[in-house]
């Protein structure tokens, strides 16, 4: 700094200083009435600056930060916030103000309500900023305050990033060099050369996803961009939108290191990818397909966590864990999982398949695709193009002695017939099917040809799952719910002081959740094993209705809604989220 520059900054301190009152007494009375000080401090020359009013405010007598922003608070009657660090903020709200202006007035937009912008300043005394943004946005501005020290964090959290991607990019025209990595194999914890911007961001993409918490990953192309989605706790959220010029490279660049055909842009192709990052091994599923505007991929992120961990962490009820596992130990029978794309059946049935792993039993499966390569199970991929389909590779199962066999899923009549058979001849057998209960697979069964005395004497178990998502423990709030509300879900009024002071809303956003409100996923089960009343109403050939009554009424059908509303009664989850991921049992 010059020593004009030093003279002038000087003379304006002095100047600031001279409207500040040293008495300790007369302190405590523009505490009381900071808009005035903060007003005779920006009348002198040249002091328009926040942070040079604050510092000096700092110096003569507040004690920190936050006291001057609760003073702040107080006087010009807005709210204080606390914990900004916290907030989530949506890409689409950040641009509405530029990085250059949030810097320049210490202010960053929080949230937008149709035609209001909620924007946290470290100074909310400045009309003439708030008018400013007003006319740069065409939206009303309601500032809230929150410490100068919070709100620069807020620039590092935010700005940082999308400049570390933006700056990956800044020769659309250089010539990538794009080499594959051995075995599929890519490790982020490696720190990329600074001229492979494309390895670098991909790599950004991938190490984002997974600290996430994403199961899958969307890299789409359109007419003029390509955007990157990730799919969190069962929601897609869009994280990155890029010009259209760089969707070339990232798309190669994902097929190079999963060992695709770069050439070959007018197929669909699948293959796997490995990927190390932070000690930690995640398998990845990849999947081109042509559209109108270029190749889209998808990868699916296979984390085996849940299932290394076993089925104690899959969120059964003590009742349901001990049906599921006495079930598997059983010499024969078949246990169908049935649910949604996306359900979890597969991390369900491969914890069964976990526990029933011993020396002593021979397990074979055939999957399309194999998701989770177990130690000690003999996996099959299905191969169409060699005639290495599901019916196939079961009549191959049956002469290598096996004990249990997992088939992937049941497609056709062909397949259901073969596995019944090998249910009935001493084998325990485990698949899937994609129906909405345990009851409609019943009927999905026999629709497809199969007799109801083979469902009935050789079907041991029926389980149907959904995912729900956890309301975040950091940042969940009660819920005001009335009786009416629960009764309609399906809470009896008996068993609604159960449900008093238990029940959440989803959270208002933390920086653990992302800002979502919802940490997590957990499973709800409903299981039907065949008993007696069951086979009794499929040899009288019952409606699937009257089956259901009958479970429920007999035999204590435990409904996937009712397993809902037991998480809801543990705090876990949300009264929308048990509407929303469940239907309800009306007529039964």
């Amino acid at each position: 700094m010059s020593e004009t520059a030093k003279k002038q900054k000087n003379s304006k301190e002095k100047a600031a200083l001279a409207v500040v009152p040293k008495e300790s007494g007369k302190m405590n009375s523009y505490k009381e009435n900071i808009h005035k000080m903060v007003k005779n401090l920006k009348n002198k020359e040249g002091l328009l600056g926040s942070d040079e009013i604050m510092d000096i405010m700092l110096e003569k007598g507040f004690t920190s930060e936050e006291e001057i922003a609760r003073a702040f608070s107080k006087e010009y009657e807005v709210e204080f916030i606390e914990n900004l660090v916290d907030y989530q903020i949506s890409e689409d709200v950040l641009k509405i103000i530029s990085r250059k202006t949030c810097e320049k007035y210490t202010i960053i937009p929080l949230i937008k309500m149709e035609k209001t912008l909620v924007v946290a300043f470290a100074d909310p005394s400045d009309m003439h900023i708030r008018d400013t943004l007003s006319l740069m946005t065409d939206l009303k501005i309601q500032p809230v305050v929150a410490t100068k020290g919070a709100i620069k964090k807020m620039f590092n959290k935010y700005f940082d990033r999308q400049k570390e991607v933006d700056s990956l990019f800044y020769d659309l025209d250089m010539v990538m060099s794009v080499e594959a990595q051995d075995d599929n194999v890519i490790d982020l914890n490696k720190k990329q050369k600074k001229s492979d911007p494309v390895i670098v961001f991909v790599n950004l993409v991938f190490s984002d996803a997974v600290y996430l918490g994403a199961s899958d990953i969307h890299i789409e192309p359109y007419e003029k961009t390509i955007r990157i989605r990730y799919r969190v706790d069962g929601l897609l959220h869009e994280k990155h939108v890029l010009p259209k010029e760089t969707a070339g490279a990232l798309i190669s660049r994902v097929k190079v290191i999963s060992n695709m055909d770069i050439s070959e842009k007018r197929k669909p192709q699948d293959a796997r990818l490995k990927v190390f990052f932070e000690k930690k091994e995640i398998n990845m599923r990849v999947s081109t397909l042509p559209t109108v505007s270029g190749e889209k991929i998808v990868l699916r992120i296979l984390d085996d966590s849940a299932v290394k961990k076993g089925i104690s962490s899959l969120g059964m009820e003590e009742e349901q864990k001990k049906l599921f596992l006495d079930t598997l130990h059983q010499p024969q029978g078949m246990v169908l999982m049935t649910g949604p794309t996306g359900s979890g059946k597969t991390t369900t049935i491969y914890s069964g398949l976990v526990k029933v792993n011993t020396p002593d039993c021979n397990i074979s499966t055939v999957e399309d695709p194999v998701e989770f390569r177990i130690h000690g199970i003999n996996q099959i991929q299905v191969n169409h193009k060699v005639g290495l389909d599901f019916s196939a590779a079961l009549r191959s199962f049956l002469r290598q002695d096996p004990d249990v066999i997992l088939v992937g899923e049941i497609r056709d009549l062909e397949t259901a017939e073969i596995a019944y058979k090998a249910s009935a001849t001493g084998h325990m057998v485990l698949s899937t099917l994609h129906t909405n209960d345990t009851v409609s697979t019943v009927g999905r069964l026999l629709n497809m040809g199969v007799p109801s005395y083979s469902v009935a004497e050789n079907t041991s178990l029926i389980i149907a799952q959904r995912l729900l998502r956890r309301v975040c423990v950091r940042c969940r709030q009660k819920a005001e719910i009335t009786d009416q509300i629960l009764m309609e879900a399906g809470v009896s009024e008996e068993d609604l002081d159960l449900y008093s002071g238990k029940v959440y809303e989803k959270g208002k956003g933390c920086k653990d959740c992302d800002g979502l409100g919802y940490k997590g996923r957990v499973a709800i089960y409903e299981m039907l094993p065949i008993t007696g009343n069951i086979k009794k109403c499929l040899f009288a050939g019952v409606s699937q209705l009257e089956l259901k009554s009958v479970a429920i009424q007999k035999d204590g059908l435990k409904t996937l809604r009712q397993s809902a509303l037991l998480k809801l009664q543990a705090g876990l989850v949300s009264i929308d989220e048990v509407i929303r991921g469940t239907l309800g049992d009306d007529g039964v």
